[in-house]
């Protein structure tokens, strides 16, 4: 037999407020059934909106990564034939060559700014 579960039981799980739990129930984003006036929630409709939540935060993720020049020529510093290649190239707005370009100048930007404290993460 499948879990089910109150409203007041979800956002206890979420660590949320119940009015968040129903906001998403008359959203559509999570599944749930009403009984009489209360609503309820199986418990594997949680799991599922979780895993879709997680999923779409993932790609948003990706997304900026792959979206962030300065991402992009992080890794081309790494390369130093890669980086005289984009650094000397002449490339016209919009292709990945001047993409690349732009991204190195705002790292350069970046690290010659004074207000700029580089984040080094403990070991």
């Amino acid at each position: 037999m499948e879990v089910i579960l109150t409203v007041e039981e979800v956002a206890s799980f979420l660590r949320s407020e119940p009015s968040v739990v129903e906001s998403l129930l008359h959203s559509g984003d999570l599944q749930g059934f009403r009984l009489g006036n209360e609503w309820r929630i199986p418990a594997q409709a949680v799991m599922s909106f979780l895993e879709h939540r997680l999923k779409d935060q993932q790609i948003d993720a990706l997304r900026r990564t792959l979206e962030d020049p300065k991402a992009w020529a992080r890794q081309v510093q790494r390369d130093p034939a890669t980086r005289k290649w984009v650094e000397g190239g002449e490339f016209s707005e919009g292709t990945m060559g001047h993409f690349l370009q732009q991204g190195l100048s705002d790292l350069e930007a970046e690290e010659n700014a004074d207000n700029v404290v580089p984040f080094k993460p403990p070991k």
